[in-house]
């Protein structure tokens, strides 16, 4: 009854902190900008609209491809400013942002567009698809993977009875993961971001070889900790594969 009403209550967490974190994050939404036809060498501004009227300015790593930016929860659109090698200026139109965004921009046209059809912000229809997606790349996927990999590990170490290794999993990986989303909302450094990855992952280790130490007195405490280390690595190694193969 315990586990039901602790697995129940993890859930619960699961399912109200993408909604809690979202409002505070600073950088909840991401756009891509897709470039054509500019010439080399002209610097890129990427400038944000608010709603209260002002405006943030990001420079673009680069003029060709694909760029990325990050866009604040009150800015509803954004322009270019294009600088030509010789200092000539343009400006784009404004483009309204859109929940999941992708834009092009033709340097031949000065044009800019949203290139596909997406739900724009506010729809509410858009915030429930999001937060489901959100949800499931955050916490659904990863379990599940996390729960067939080290399930399959544990045939190879014959550990019986594999539920144990599943209601471990089903208690670490979620918490993990809820750390991490809530590190995101922070927008950190990718090195903290590493840094506490693998602390979290280390002590995940830890923590599922004293459970096995004690839901499992039959095996050594070598076999024990091999398995959890094993396990844990495998997991996040193809979990880690599955996922740039999805994304």
């Amino acid at each position: 009854m315990k586990k039901r009403i602790v697995i129940l209550l993890l859930a619960v967490i699961i399912l109200l902190v993408p909604h809690v974190a979202s409002a505070n994050a600073p950088i909840p939404w991401y756009i891509e900008i897709s470039c054509e036809n500019v010439e080399a060498g002209t610097q890129i501004e990427v400038v944000f609209q608010r709603e209260d009227g002002t405006t943030r300015t990001q420079i673009a790593n680069g003029t060709t491809g694909t760029i990325g930016m990050d866009y604040e929860s009150d800015e509803t659109s954004f322009y270019l400013v294009c600088t030509a090698p010789d200092g000539t200026e343009t400006r784009t139109a404004s483009v309204q942002l859109v929940s999941w965004g992708c834009y092009r921009y033709d340097g031949a046209t000065n044009s800019l567009s949203a290139n596909g059809t997406y739900y724009p912000r506010g729809n509410s229809c858009a915030d429930g698809v999001l937060t489901a997606v959100l949800i499931v790349l955050v916490f659904v996927l990863p379990l599940g993977l996390t729960l067939l990999f080290e399930f399959l590990v544990s045939l190879c170490f014959g550990i019986r009875p594999k539920k144990y290794v599943v209601i471990i999993n089903l208690i670490t990986n979620p918490i993990m993961n809820l750390l991490l989303f809530l590190l995101m909302a922070f927008n950190p450094e990718l090195w903290v971001y590493y840094t506490v990855l693998g602390v979290l992952e280390l002590v995940a280790v830890a923590v599922e070889f004293l459970f096995y130490r004690r839901k499992y007195p039959q095996y050594s405490g070598a076999r024990l900790f091999f398995f959890s280390l094993t396990a844990n690595a495998v997991s996040f190694a193809l979990g880690c594969c599955v996922l740039y193969l999805l994304l």
